[in-house]
C-alpha cells in the first residue's frame, strides 16, 4: 500500500509540475541546450568575440541569413526556435519538447575572461563564473528566461 500510494505521490501532477515531469522537462532543456544548433551558435558568438568584434547584434552578424537560427531538424531535438540577440543566444523550446514547456524560452548569455581569451556561458537564471563578466553588450540571461528555476538544469538556475 505505502508503494502505491508512493507512486501516486510521484506521478502526481506529471502534466505539470509533479516531481517526474519535472525531470521530463530538465531532460528536454538539457536536449535542446546541447543540441547542434545552439553549439554551432555559441562557436560562432564565441569567434566574433575572440576576434574583438564586439557582441554579434543577430543571426546575420555570424553569418545566418534572417533573424532566426534554423533549429536541428533531429526529430528528438527540443528547440522551436532559436535566436541571437545582441550575443545572447533565446532558445525557444518546441519541436519534440513536452507540451508544458514548448514555448517557453531560456537563454545563454557569453562571459568574458577578466584576463584572457576565454569565453564561457551563463544560462538562464544563472551568472558569470568567478574571474568572467558578461561580455560588454550582452544581454543577462535571467529576463529572457520563462522557464521556472526548478525546470532549469541546477547549473542554469
Amino acid at each position: 500500500m505505502r508503494v502505491v500510494a508512493l507512486l501516486l505521490l510521484l506521478s502526481s501532477g506529471t502534466a505539470g509540475c509533479g516531481p517526474l515531469a519535472n525531470i521530463a522537462q530538465r531532460e528536454d532543456i538539457a536536449t535542446a541546450r546541447y543540441s547542434p544548433a545552439v553549439s554551432e551558435a555559441k562557436i560562432a558568438i564565441t569567434v566574433v568575440l575572440i576576434s574583438g568584434d564586439g557582441v554579434p547584434a543577430d543571426a546575420a552578424a555570424i553569418g545566418r541569413s534572417g533573424e532566426t537560427v534554423p533549429p536541428a531538424t533531429a526529430p528528438a531535438d527540443s528547440i522551436g526556435k532559436l535566436e541571437v540577440r545582441n550575443g545572447t543566444i533565446i532558445v525557444t523550446l518546441g519541436g519534440a519538447a513536452r507540451e508544458d514547456i514548448a514555448g517557453e524560452t531560456f537563454a545563454l548569455s557569453p562571459c568574458l575572461a577578466v584576463a584572457g581569451h576565454e569565453v564561457q556561458w551563463a544560462c538562464g537564471f544563472s551568472s558569470c563564473s568567478a574571474g568572467y563578466a558578461l561580455a560588454p553588450g550582452a544581454l543577462e540571461p535571467g529576463p529572457l528566461t520563462t522557464l521556472q528555476p526548478v525546470q532549469l538544469t541546477v547549473d542554469c538556475r
